[in-house]
């Protein structure tokens, strides 16, 4: 995948190393349906998985889920996994080289919201017309 600014390391003429927060929230948001969909994680489990639950070496993703204290892990793709590792450091940039507890965060390195996930989700299904189980705590296989 191609995103303007996405592997530069140089951004606005190389006047800064920071990217734009227009090319961030659109690379942030399709990553994040791009792992949505192809794993098939809810929308709670996106919003709290942590760069320490994504094995980037072995290309394992662990998801936990408080509530039910549930534990489950993935494999990822290889196009997936370079595409994590690039957002990795893409994010980092952003966020002035801050620690990052969570992969999917705004522009200043703050977790995201459920309505963010959801309205993002409402706006695909609108836009595409593609389904989209809007349910947070759906089956993973129920093939929405």
């Amino acid at each position: 995948m191609k995103f303007p600014g996405f592997d530069s390391s140089k951004e606005n003429n190389g006047l800064s190393g920071r990217p734009s927060k227009k090319y961030f929230n659109r690379i942030r948001n399709l990553i994040m349906l791009l792992i949505m969909f192809e794993i098939g994680l809810s929308t709670a489990e996106i919003i709290g998985l942590r760069w320490q639950d994504v094995n980037l070496l072995s290309g394992r993703l662990n998801v936990r889920r408080k509530a039910s204290r549930m534990e489950k892990e993935y494999l990822i793709d290889n196009d997936v996994l370079k595409i994590l590792k690039r957002w990795r450091k893409y994010q980092s940039r952003s966020a002035y080289f801050k620690a990052l507890e969570f992969v999917f965060t705004d522009y200043e390195g703050k977790p995201l919201s459920r309505f963010f996930v959801y309205s993002l989700l409402f706006l695909w299904y609108i836009n595409t017309f593609f389904p989209v189980n809007l349910v947070p705590d759906a089956p993973k296989d129920s093939g929405f």
